[in-house]
This record gives C-alpha cells, structure tokens and sequence, in this order.
C-alpha cells in the first residue's frame, strides 16, 4: 500500500464531504470546463453547505459501517437524471471518477438521459488528475480482447487502473449466448440527440446541460461467447471519468436460472403443458413461483447466474481505490442489483449481517420494480409487482443465509466467484485504512 495523499474533511458536511486531497475537479462552472479547481474542493479550506444532491436512494456505504472510510465508495439508485449542479457534487465536489452501471442495455436503451456513444462524442479536455507518484496497481482479474483496444484515460492512474489481463472468474456460472450481448458498435439504442435540450452551455461547450455521463468513456464489459472471460469494449473519449457496465441481470440468464430454483415437478409440469400447446397455462405455472419467490428468488438467481460479472464489479471497486478514484455503483432503483453488490463490499469491509441487511432496507422508501426490463416482458404479464418493489430486510437475510447454505458464506462465496481471501483483504485495507 503505497503512500498516498491525505483525506480532507471538508468544513460544514458531515460523512459526504470527503475528498481525496490531489483529486481535481472537473470544474463545471464555465462552458469550456477549464475553470481551477478551488480551494475547498481539494483541500477543505472553505466551508461547504450539506450536500443538496437530487439524486435517489443515494448514500455513502461508510454510513452502514463506521470502519469505512467517508468518500470511497457510493450507492445510488440511476443517476443519470442528475442535474447540472448534482452532477458537480458527485464529480467536482466528491471527486467521483468511476460510475459503475449495473443495468442491462435495455434499461441504458429506456434511459432517456442517456448518452449513446453511437453518435460523435466531443472530447472534453482533459483535467489535471495526480494521485501519488507510484501508481501501479496489481494486475487486474479482467481481460481485454485481442481485437479491443483500451484507450488510455487522463492521467496515469486513469489508464492504469483499467490495465486489464488476466481471467474473470472460473466460476462455473454458465456463458452468455450471443442474445444476451449488445451490440459492439453502441452501448444503446438510442442517440446521443436525447440530451439536446435548451439549457445553459454544458461541460462539453456545446450548448447542452451538463449531464452525468456526458464526455465519460464507456466501458461495457462482457463474457466470451465460449470463455469463462470477459472482454471490454470500449466507447468515447478519453476522461477522467469512466462509465462502465456490467449488466448483472439479462433476461434468458435470469430464465436459465428460474428453472433451477422451481421444483422439478413445477417445470416438468411447464414443460409438458408448453409441449401440448397449453403455452398461457405452463407460463402461469413459472409465474406463480416467480411471484412467490420474490426479491428473495430475484436475489438467488442473480448470485447463481451472474458470477463472473459480480467479480468483475469488484475488481472494478478494488482497481478504482487502488488508484485513489472514488467510485459509485448503482443500478435503476438501487436496491436490488445494488444492494447485492453493497453487501458483499460490506462484507469485506468487516460489517455484520446486520449492518448489512439494515443498509439494504434502507432503500425500502425507494418503491420501483427494476428487473432489468423483464418485468415489462409478455411472459410477466400478471407479475405481482407490489412483491418487488420494496426492500424488506427479510430478502436479505433469505439471501444472506441462502449464500451461506449454498456457499458456505458471503466470504466464501466471493473466494468461488474468482475474488478471493487476498484479494478481499485488500479491499478491506482500500476501504477502512487511513492514507
């Protein structure tokens, strides 16, 4: 653990105001974005009002355990509704510099907030962005294709920390098939013209409001077609900020998965009555168990079938504090995908199960069914929706004991998944140690 600059306090916030002193802003104030990072954004030397931030179930997981240090790592529900003056809290004032998407490409295609890199994107100048003079992190679990190139980001520590070689996880969860993979040449259906709307002059001079992902490198990371690997493919230009997605739940993933958490006699049921032509009638069968089951079955099969990109979202946390780049994940409510994710970073932290399941349920005030676009599928018509769209501390504990059954515990299941006991050690360094 190299030497690294000091955290600030910055005068005036309570746990969100916290900044890796070093971490520039980008500085949204001006149209050409070259304004000078201030006083008190890098150094805490002016005191700052209470974060204003509109941003949904938005919080720093340091408030779910006291041993994390304050500013590292976020949580959030889709933050790309942000405004112009949120999106200068997360970057400018909290310094964020990894957004980490947990949303299908389907959901990305609904957002209309979205950014498509399918259009050209103009390349923002880049800021200053100095972290420590020895910034060369451990190789990461990643791979990158032969036939993918991964620009360099701003800054050193920015292309490094997405250095990628080696191997996802061997984890045994099964490879996507070529349905599941959006196209290589946009992370999206949409365009870019989604965001030109009337407004003051955005970070990129454009005209534009400033939005979140506006001007951020896309980096999309998906599995090989027969590999236990996964590829990045990457979009747009080369900033500070990096979006990347990992999509932790696909459509015929997640019915791949259903069908091994249903009885046996349920799905020979469903089988035989789809066979016979009695399609309505098997299809009301599975939505009768998926309805049962709850977030607490939604829970299971996203741990069961999404191994490999689970793992890479660590490494992914893991690289981005390696590097001094504070990092928030997030999905379309971020309670579900998120708060997966959350608990086991929890866990490495130190936290208790209760600590873990108490975070979790507080996005029970959050009411949103987000199962990546399934739930709006013709399959699902008659979903009970009102199921899904809290977040009852008891489907956590269901699934925390449901990974200690099955796995042994969230420890150990993270050793399954390829992210293992070092590894997870030094996430607990990266996220409770003073530097």
């Amino acid at each position: 653990f190299v030497a690294s600059p000091k955290l600030v306090v910055v005068p005036g916030l309570h746990k969100t105001g916290v900044l890796w002193q070093g971490v520039a802003p980008l500085c949204c104030t001006s149209a050409s974005n070259t304004s000078q990072p201030t006083a008190s954004a890098i150094g805490g030397m002016a005191a700052q009002p209470k974060l204003n931030l509109n941003v949904e179930n938005f919080r720093d997981l340091a408030e779910a355990n006291g041993a994390i240090k304050p500013g590292r790592v976020w949580r959030c529900a889709r933050p790309s509704s942000a405004s112009e003056s949120d999106v200068c809290i997360l970057l400018d004032q909290l310094g964020i510099r990894d957004l980490i998407d947990l949303r299908s490409s389907e959901e990305l295609a609904e957002d209309p907030y979205y950014e498509s890199y399918d259009q050209p994107t103009p390349k923002r100048t880049p800021r200053s962005y100095t972290l420590s003079s020895s910034d060369t992190p451990s190789a990461s679990s990643l791979s990158t294709s032969s036939d993918t190139s991964v620009p360099a980001s701003a800054g050193s520590s920015a292309a490094a920390q997405n250095t990628h070689d080696g191997q996802v996880g061997k984890s045994g969860a099964e490879p996507s098939t070529s349905s599941e993979a959006p196209p290589r040449n946009s992370p999206s259906g949409g365009t870019g013209a989604k965001n030109n709307k009337a407004g003051s002059e955005g970070g990129d001079g454009s005209g534009r409001p400033r939005t979140l992902f506006q001007g951020t490198q896309f980096r999309r990371y998906l599995r090989q077609w027969l590999s236990w690997q996964a590829y990045v493919d990457s979009k747009g230009p080369d900033t500070p900020v990096i979006h990347h997605q990992v999509s932790l739940l696909e459509r015929n993933r997640y019915y791949r998965a259903l069908l091994t958490h249903v009885p046996v006699t349920k799905v020979a049921a469903a089988m035989a009555l789809g066979l016979l032509q009695f399609k309505e009638q098997s299809r009301l069968i599975l939505l009768r168990e998926v309805n049962a089951g709850g977030l607490a079955l939604l829970y299971k099969i996203i741990v069961d079938s999404a191994k490999i990109e689970i793992r890479t979202v660590l490494d992914l946390i893991c690289n981005s504090l390696e590097n001094r780049r504070p990092v928030m994940f997030f999905c379309k409510a971020g309670k579900d995908r998120t708060g997966i994710i959350a608990a086991l970073v929890l866990a490495c932290s130190g936290a208790t199960d209760l600590q873990i399941v108490d975070d979790y349920a507080r996005s029970d005030a959050f009411h949103a069914v987000a199962l990546a676009g399934i739930e709006n599928k013709p399959e699902l018509a008659g979903l009970d929706r009102a199921a899904f769209e809290r977040a009852p501390a008891g489907a956590m504990r269901e699934t925390i004991a449901y990974i200690n059954q099955q796995y042994g515990s969230l420890a150990a299941y993270m050793t399954h998944i390829g992210f293992g006991p070092e590894r997870q050690q030094q996430l607990r360094q990266l996220l409770t140690r003073d530097v």
